[in-house]
Formats: C-alpha cells, structure tokens, sequence
C-alpha cells in the first residue's frame, strides 16, 4: 500500500493528482494532514495503523513563497519539523519515505541546470524550510527518495500560480524579465515515480520537463493554448517587469532549471518536452483548468 500525505486546503499540492495517476499501476491512499491539529506524531501514527504503508509519498507542505515571509514559524515547522514526526515513524516501521522537495533550494544564479550534487543555496525561507527538510529525512536514517521538482502544473492546481506570476486587480499577469523555467506537469512526475517505485531506486532525483523557457512565454503559450481549447474566452496580458520593481517578498530564482538526467537514467524512462506536456494536459483537462 501506497500513502500519498497531501495538506488540507492547499491548491498548489500535487498529492491528488499523483494519487490519480499512481491508481493506473499500483495500490495508493490519499490521507489529508490537518495543520491546525498537532502534534503531527499523532496524526502520522493513526495514518499509519489505518492504512499499513509499505511507501509514503509525501506531497504536505506550506507551499505560499511570499507568505513564508512573515510566517515563517509555520513554514519551518511544516516543511521541516514535519518531517522529523514522519521519518522517524518510517524508519521506526520500515516504510520508505518518498519526500516532494523544490528547485528552490537554490539560488537560481547561472545559466545551466542544476545537479542534485550543486550546493544548495535558498533564497527564500520557502526555499530554505524545504532544505531543512531534505537534511532532517536524510539524517533520519529511514529508507527515502527525495524528488526535487520546479513549479508544477496540473490537475487541480492552478496553471499559473503566483510562483509564477502576480495578478494584478486589472487582470494583468506580472512576470520577472530574464526568469527561466522548466515547468513541469504533475502526471509525468507521478509516471516517473512509479518507476522510481519499482526499481527501489534511493536518493536525491531531479525531475522537469526538457527544455527551457521564459516564465512570460511560458505563461503565453499556455493561455493561448487554453483559449485555443476553449478552456477560457477571456485574453490575459503578460506583462515584463525588472527583478526589483516585481515587489514579491519571496524572492524567486531566475534561472529555475533543473537537470533530469539522474533520474531519467534511474527509472529507465524518457522526459517529454514542456510545450508537449503543456498540450497534453490542456487537452485533456478542457474546463476544468484551473488559470490562476
């Protein structure tokens, strides 16, 4: 049995999504972790005598950039403290933890993708929290795969997110000038982890779509494709601002590129191009997309 641990009321988390697609090859449950309801050591433990887990996908996490911030007790207590309760349960009932981590562990400085074995460098206490959590797993001593991923698209989460891009009241969607992205689609992941999964691969693993693409064409194409679709009738502007003048407390990395080769070769699989992924889901999807 599978347990994908996905967070109550949390649009940007990737956990139904993967539960979906996981149901195509394996056995999977999804269990909600409820953040105003602690200590999470009792949470886990009746997670974890309900449904027996042989593997936990862990999707639970405090995911807002800019509001970590100012809150930024929750954000390390939940992106990293969280994980002290789950790993130890894990390592204490031989179950293997599957931990979704972020390409914001790093700086984003550069112009090539990263490696898993790059210095992490966090700009943002997001960033920083989801680092703390990687080092709590693997000091933990419990069986575990952690999977880096850039911003992600799909089902049941919003297709620009304010990762991404700020709405401004009139519509606008302000992106930075120079921001690279390799957006990735929440069903190939979910397909890759599977395979992870079957080989019993362990360790740090990057995961994007191939190729690369500014964050405002990015967004272009994907709301062009959504109109083309009929998903929306509605014509959005995509507008460039400077770095200093995006006024997110967050702070975001330009280059957000990772380097997938590690993981392609791991689980024996190949990586579909961004604008691919980006069609496919949008035609599957139709109008229950999610824009912003």
């Amino acid at each position: 049995m599978i347990i994908i641990l996905t967070s109550l009321n949390n649009p940007l988390s990737p956990g139904p999504s993967i539960h979906s697609v996981l149901q195509e090859y394996c056995s999977s449950s999804l269990a909600a972790i409820d953040d105003t309801a602690v200590p999470y050591h009792d949470q886990l433990s009746r997670i974890f005598t309900e449904y027996r887990p042989k593997i936990v996908i862990n999707c639970h996490e405090y995911p807002d950039i800019d509001a970590a911030e100012y809150e930024r007790e929750a954000a390390y207590a939940i992106n990293g403290l969280f994980l002290a309760s789950l790993s130890a349960l894990c390592l204490d009932r031989d179950v293997k933890l599957i931990q979704l981590s972020t390409s914001y562990v790093f700086s984003g400085r550069g112009g090539a993708p990263f490696r898993e074995e790059d210095e992490p460098d966090p700009v943002s206490v997001y960033g920083d929290s989801k680092l703390l959590g990687e080092r709590i797993i693997r000091e933990s001593g419990c069986r575990h795969v952690i999977v880096r991923v850039p911003d992600l698209f799909g089902e049941g989460m919003p297709l620009v997110s304010s990762r991404l891009a700020l709405k401004d009241d009139d519509g606008t969607l302000r992106v930075i000038r120079g921001q690279v992205t390799a957006a990735a689609y929440s069903g190939d992941l979910a397909r890759t982890i599977s395979e992870l999964i079957s080989r019993d691969c362990r360790g740090i693993y990057h995961f994007s779509q191939e190729g690369a693409v500014a964050t405002g064409e990015f967004i272009t194409r994907a709301l062009d494709l959504c109109v083309h679709r009929g998903v929306t009738g509605k014509k959005y502007t995509v507008m460039e601002t400077e770095k200093e003048d995006f006024l997110a407390p967050g702070e975001r990395p330009m280059y957000n590129v990772l380097d997938a080769g590690k993981m392609k070769g791991a689980a024996g699989t190949s990586v579909r191009g961004w604008e691919e992924a980006l069609k496919d889901f949008i035609s599957q999807n139709g109008r229950s997309i999610i824009l912003t």
